[in-house]
């Protein structure tokens, strides 16, 4: 794989009025759902598909494709999906809650980028009420 860059839109702050506890149990098992930018020219789903099996084989993942090509699932501990998408994900209490949580920018290798429309299920904070 190549270079990371930063997906677009992905940055996020610390909780607002959350305090971190630590990091997350590093073995636990977990998965998130990565939306695939299919729309528009040029989008080869066999092609995002390789590069994601690719990316998931390198950082020991496991990848399950939906059935209509617009979303992958990808699995492992918290600690490989932290290192896969380049972030440290904690666990933080809001004085309601504790949940599951991280800040800044989502990496991936700059081949996914193009494919890679959103990232969900790393962060687990609070709606607004």
């Amino acid at each position: 794989m190549s270079r990371r860059v930063e997906i677009a839109g992905s940055s996020h702050p610390e909780p607002p009025g959350a305090e971190p506890l630590d990091d997350l149990d590093a073995g636990a098992d977990v998965s998130v759902s990565v939306h695939l930018r299919t729309g528009g020219d040029g989008f080869d789903s066999r092609a995002a598909l390789d590069d994601f099996r690719r990316f998931a084989a390198d950082h020991d993942l496991w990848l399950w494709r939906e059935a209509d090509d617009s979303c992958i699932r990808l699995g492992g501990t918290h600690r490989q999906l932290a290192r896969a998408f380049g972030t440290r994900l904690r666990l933080y209490d809001n004085g309601f809650e504790r949940f599951p949580a991280r800040s800044g920018p989502l990496t991936l290798p700059e081949e996914l980028v193009p494919w890679t429309l959103s990232v969900l299920g790393l962060d687990c904070r609070p709606l607004d009420r």
